[in-house]
């Protein structure tokens, strides 16, 4: 990509609950000192709704490309004009495949909202090699999944004094506020497809993990003593995020693999055993069509009231905050097992922190280009991003994200 190219940074899906967030926060960053001269794009299949959606956030010299994700040349003109594309046009297993396609093909790098962890790794196994070839970047779960869990395990290992063994990290979500109903959808069909995910892992020939020291079994429901919370196994995207960075790493290194179990933590047992209750309820109905048509329906009920239509309002976004607590623990510097608590913090998980996030992963592509790893390809954030090599660097990347777009803290405790 020597040649200079219309825009740095188009959003795909910008007339899109998420689309709208991420064009927002780009025009507020415009604004900010070295990065006035930045040229960017809301891109869409309607050019009306684009500039209605432009009137709507304030954005008066807003650029636009109309691009259908049902005409692959329209995509490739968009990739064609574009050094980074951030796609917020979900769900992904239905419509991302051929954003990735066109950006391969024009030699764009692409970072997306994606948490639906079938997609992701299906794009891993077929595009990896192609993109890797174009010398493009291929970055997946951008936003709070699964930045904080991913670079935030990055972020622990640096900090931990010796070997680092295991992870169990809790999520807290302060005065929730609920998620749009495009949310809930790519959430249903990402359990959905769990068959197809296991049978694609299962056609990989890549050599097992090391197991190394698990955390303990505590059950789907357990306590947290720390946190005084009760605590759900949570099924999401981040530990399948984490699990192929660490894999990254012992393949290229052969650094032993950190595991990690990811709780979502509520206030009472009952909450606890009512939403657990309700994950295996949607992962039975998801596997129909006729259960995902029930689902999505009546997603309010099955989500808990969470799941709305248009999504929440901005007021009540900004008063939603959430933390992730990641409870390391090791072998320390003296061979003596050790300890290590990291807290991320930020504001709403969903639609903010997930904006700013997206963002920062494209500034990080045309700012950092020489902290990424030396090769196109599918990776994760943590590998594209923050990779270990790139840590003693100063101005480090992993900082940039969870000191400015997030706040970290981490503690040792031996």
């Amino acid at each position: 990509m020597s040649a200079k190219r219309d825009f740095q940074i188009t959003v795909f899906g910008a007339t899109g609950f998420t689309g709208k967030y991420v064009a927002e926060e780009l025009h507020r960053i415009q604004k900010e000192k070295g990065h006035e001269q930045l040229r960017w794009a809301m891109a869409g299949r309607n050019l009306q709704k684009l500039k209605d959606a432009a009137k709507e956030l304030g954005i008066e010299d807003a650029e636009y490309i109309t691009a259908d994700i049902n005409i692959q040349k329209s995509l490739n003109q968009m990739c064609m004009r574009s050094d980074v594309i951030i796609d917020c046009a979900g769900p992904f297993q239905l419509y991302g495949e051929p954003v990735v396609k066109a950006c391969i093909d024009q030699k764009c790098h692409y970072i997306d909202v994606s948490g639906e962890t079938y997609f992701i790794e299906m794009m891993e196994q077929k595009y990896h090699d192609q993109a890797q070839d174009a010398g493009v970047f291929i970055v997946s779960a951008c936003g709070f999944d699964s930045i904080p869990h991913d670079v935030g395990m990055t972020y622990t290992e640096e900090n931990f004094p010796g070997k680092l063994e295991y992870v169990e990290s809790y999520i807290e979500i302060f005065k929730g506020t609920g998620f749009n109903t495009g949310t809930w959808e790519s959430f249903i069909l990402s359990i959905a497809n769990h068959s197809k995910l296991t049978r694609l892992r299962h056609s990989q020939t890549r050599a097992k993990l090391p197991k190394g020291r698990k955390p303990p079994n505590k059950g789907t429901v357990s306590y947290n003593n720390a946190l005084k919370k009760w605590c759900v196994i949570f099924p999401g995207p981040d530990g399948a995020v984490v699990h192929r960075t660490q894999r990254y790493h012992y393949e290229a290194t052969g650094k032993q693999p950190v595991n990690l179990k990811t709780y979502i933590t509520l206030e009472s047992r009952f909450q606890a055993f009512a939403l657990s209750i309700g994950f295996i309820f949607i992962y039975l109905l998801s596997g129909f069509g006729w259960g995902r048509s029930i689902l999505m329906q009546f997603c309010g009920l099955f989500s808990g009231g969470m799941a709305k239509k248009g999504g929440p309002s901005k007021e009540k976004l900004k008063d939603t905050t959430f933390a992730i607590t990641l409870f390391g623990r090791g072998q320390g510097a003296d061979n003596t097992d050790a300890k290590i608590t990291t807290r991320v913090r930020g504001v709403d998980p969903g639609y903010i922190a997930t904006s700013a996030l997206l963002v920062e992963s494209a500034l990080c592509i045309i700012d950092n280009r020489d902290l990424m790893p030396k090769s196109g390809g599918v990776y994760t954030p943590a590998v594209a991003f923050a990779g270990f090599e790139n840590l003693k660097k100063p101005g480090k990347v992993i900082l940039k994200f969870l000191n400015q777009a997030l706040k970290t803290k981490a503690r040792i405790n031996t």
